[in-house]
Formats: C-alpha cells, structure tokens, sequence
C-alpha cells in the first residue's frame, strides 16, 4: 500500500520517517514529499504526484504550527492550514485515495472544565485554531474518506517544540516561569505515529473509520507540571542540571495569540476503535529524553 505523506522535515513526519527506517515491514510504502517537491501555498504540481504515486492513502503532516506569528501573518496561516486542504481533498477524492489530517485543540475555546469529545461544538479564539478549523471544513466538503486526528501540546525529539524549548532554555537559565493555568495533554508524536499506523491497517483491511477523533496524551496537565516533568526526567538522565520551574499566569506571559485555557481532549471514542496505543505522554516523554542522552554520550566519544 503506497502512502504519500505531505511534509518531510516537521516533527511528525521525521517521527514517521524514523520509525519506517527502524521497521522491516513492507506492508506500507511512504513517499515524502516536502517543500522541495511542493509549495504548500500553492499546489500546482501536486496532482503531478497523484498520477506518479497513485497513493491508497494520504497524511498530510504540513502545518502552519507558529501560534503567535499566524496573528501577525493570517494570510501564510490560512493558505497552508485551510485553503490547501481543499485542493488536496479534490485530489484524494479524484484518486480515490484515503486523507489523513493533523488537526488540533485550538478549534475550541477553552471554556469547559473538562475534556472536549468529537462532538463539541468549536469556537476557536485565535488565527491558527480558526486556520485549522477551515481546514476540516473544507475536507469534510470536498471529499468523503477522510480522517482528521485533532491533537495537542506536541512534541517529540525534533525541531521546535515546548520540550526542546525548556531543556534548551535550562543550560542557559538558572529558573524557568512557566504558565501554570492553561491544561491540556502533551502528545508525543509517536503516539499519533502508532494511531496512524492503526488507522491505516484498518483503511488496508477495506474498514472504513472516517470521521473526526481527538488523540492526546494523559493525564491532563498544565504547561507547569508538564515543564516540572521535563526537568525532572532530563535531569535524572544527566542530560541537563535541575532548576527551579515558577509558576505563573496567562496573564503575565506577553504572547500576540490568545490560548484556551483548557483544551484537554478526550481519548474515549479513538479507544474504543483501537488497541495497543499507550497514552501515558511521560511514557514517551521518558523514551525521547533517554534518546537525547544516548545521542550525548555518543557526540562526547
């Protein structure tokens, strides 16, 4: 089966890229495609590898993911997280190929005290959660067999990202501040690697699970703690020393975009349709910073 994923150089595609060289399975086929091949804000060649590959499946893991920089730069956000997915969806659905999106918490508010399910009603409070939201409308518009994975806080071993961030900030400061009322769960993308794996055997196997889920990590956590856990397991690992995490409020973190302050996700409905996925995001968490410090220790041989 031969899977043509969108992006090449972002975390999840890396992840996904990482994990096809680790494995022996010849069950799946991934071609990458990246700027180089594509530009994301303007498809025209792109049928051109529609025709080539003829793709069983598509996962686009391209995303404009710079929260505060989309306020001051709305048009670059909603070229490459909504007005691309409607050409892509003509394509999948031209090609009869199956579209897998990334999606995101930020299409809700933030106002419920308690995880969000598949069937809330969306209200995002920023360009980028409004971006992404256009973006699932116009797939759910322009083509019938789609998955859209809405996803949060994710992180992973490469490029940027909040846990990169604070181990990085950690060998230059003697103390971090570090919000500690917005909550949500921090998902690695191994996690959402192994999901869409899942989903594609079921795809393989002619089942047809479209439609929209949440995948996160648990438990539900704020920025803070998931900080403190960062230090914590890093440092236990020699990779950094550790220092003081302080708590502090939205309200005293300067950023252009407003964020929800609760945009937990509920895993209920992609747990009753799946198997053999660990949610535990300091499971994973673990596992990438062992990985950080196994790459230390070969760098100073």
């Amino acid at each position: 089966m031969k899977i043509l994923v969108l992006g090449k150089r972002g975390q999840l595609a890396s992840t996904l890229r990482n994990f096809e060289k680790k494995s022996n399975e010849s069950e799946f086929e991934y071609i990458f495609l990246g700027r180089d091949e594509v530009n994301f804000e303007n498809l025209i060649n792109l049928e051109d590898y529609f025709k080539k590959y003829n793709p069983e499946i598509v996962i686009n893991a391209v995303g404009y993911t710079a929260v505060d920089l989309a306020e001051s730069h709305p048009l670059e956000a909603y070229k490459v997280n909504a007005i691309s997915l409607k050409e892509i969806s003509i394509f999948c659905k031209k090609y009869n190929s199956a579209l897998i999106h990334i999606s995101t918490d930020y299409v809700f508010d933030g106002k419920k005290t308690f995880p969000y399910e598949e069937s809330d009603k969306t209200n995002p409070i920023n360009v980028y959660g409004k971006s992404k939201l256009l973006g699932e409308k116009l797939i759910q518009k322009f083509t019938d067999k789609y998955l859209i994975f809405r996803v949060s806080w994710v992180y992973s071993g490469f490029g940027k990202n909040f846990l990169n961030t604070i181990i990085e900030k950690s060998k230059t400061n003697l103390e971090l501040n570090v919000v500690n009322d917005q909550f949500g769960g921090p998902t690695s993308t191994s996690q959402i690697v192994k999901a869409l794996r899942h989903f594609c055997e079921k795809i393989s196997n002619h089942e047809k699970p479209w439609g929209i889920y949440h995948l996160s990590g648990e438990p539900h956590i704020s920025w803070h703690k998931f900080a403190e856990d960062i230090i914590s397991i890093a440092s236990n690992y020699n990779l950094i020393e550790g220092i003081p995490i302080n708590p502090i409020s939205s309200n005293d973190f300067k950023s252009l975009a407003i964020r929800p302050k609760y945009s937990a996700l509920s895993n209920v409905k992609i747990k009753s349709v799946t198997k053999n996925i660990n949610y535990d995001y300091k499971d994973y968490l673990e596992q990438i910073i062992i990985e950080k410090a196994k790459q230390g220790l070969n760098n100073d041989e």
